[in-house]
């Protein structure tokens, strides 16, 4: 299809692709790298998450609180690469790092199940907005 690129390692790239296609490629993956520079909580980890999907992601967003120990994260500190940065273009992470943690992820693989179900999240947010409304929160 349209965007579509594979390397000579077996990562296809597929691009961008509409959302009602998704569930199905869930079940055709080994892993979901996502490293993402600003998506604070992506959509697609969790997804992959509730498809029991590990992932590779960095630690600058929420990924690191969701997978449970199902792939790898990326740790802090690492340097962003950006000599490359344009308007539709994010900074890139060192490969070595991305490398290193496919192949962390893939070991790890996914073991411990989460449950990413609508009515969890909205149990679990609730909790938090009570507890928040519990303590003052001022600095």
């Amino acid at each position: 299809g349209e965007g579509v690129q594979a390397s000579q390692d077996g990562v296809i790239s597929l691009g961008k692709v509409e959302h009602n296609k998704m569930l199905g490629l869930y079940s055709l993956i080994d892993l979901l790298v996502n490293l993402s520079f600003s998506d604070a909580c992506p959509n697609v980890v969790v997804e992959a998450l509730g498809a029991k999907k590990p992932i590779l992601a960095t630690s600058n967003q929420g990924s690191s609180e969701l997978y449970g120990g199902n792939g790898y994260i990326i740790p802090e500190p690492f340097q962003w690469d950006f000599k490359f940065i344009s308007y539709h273009r994010m900074p890139m992470i060192n490969p070595q790092l991305v490398a290193s943690g496919i192949e962390k992820a893939l070991s790890t693989g996914y073991k411990n199940y989460i449950d990413v179900s609508m009515a969890t999240c909205a149990a679990n947010y609730k909790k938090f907005l009570e507890m928040f409304k519990q303590k003052e929160w001022r600095a």
